[in-house]
């Protein structure tokens, strides 16, 4: 994936899951989410090398849901190369949304300096959970797709609407 509001979604009986990711170039942001708990989510930044990372431990034993989403998208493709459990495996995946939403945009709804005052650029302060896309596709209880990026157009994104990555078609 690299367009920022990916997400992966999967359901687990279980006390702990760790995930395997190769970031590219750059260190981007993801957001984890456990049961449902937007609220107690931690958003990790991941980094450029195959590296494994703990998203959850010690949980109860039993089923337990995860949803991964990237906040941020600087440039590459992000690889993911699985999951790794403690606990009997992964259940059924979760029904996909009814609806399918696509954004395109500037700066505002890649959402960009989200979570910082000061409108700084840095990846940290990026979000796409708790941005506008985001929010809107959960509010129509869809999934999105966000093609937005700092200073973009919507005459420059006619190149890149249909792209895996900004590069690559």
């Amino acid at each position: 994936c690299a367009w920022q509001g990916s997400s992966i979604i999967a359901n687990l009986h279980g006390t702990g899951i760790s995930a395997t990711f190769d970031t590219g170039s750059y260190v981007e942001y993801f957001r984890v989410i456990i049961d449902g708990d937007a609220a107690n989510s931690i958003k990790y930044g991941f980094n450029p090398e195959r590296t494994t990372y703990v998203l959850a431990a010690d949980l109860p034993d039993g089923e337990h849901s995860i949803e991964i989403v990237k906040e941020t998208y600087e440039w590459s493709p992000v690889t993911f190369f699985g999951f790794e459990l403690l606990g009997t495996g992964l259940l059924p995946p979760p029904e996909r949304p009814p609806r399918r939403i696509e954004f395109y945009g500037d700066s505002n709804l890649a959402g960009y300096s989200l979570s910082n005052e000061q409108n700084d650029a840095g990846s940290e302060f990026i979000g796409s959970y708790y941005g506008l896309a985001g929010i809107t596709a959960r509010m129509f209880n869809a999934e999105y797709h966000n093609i937005s990026g700092s200073g973009e157009t919507i005459s420059g994104l006619h190149s890149v609407y249909d792209n895996v990555d900004w590069f690559t078609s």
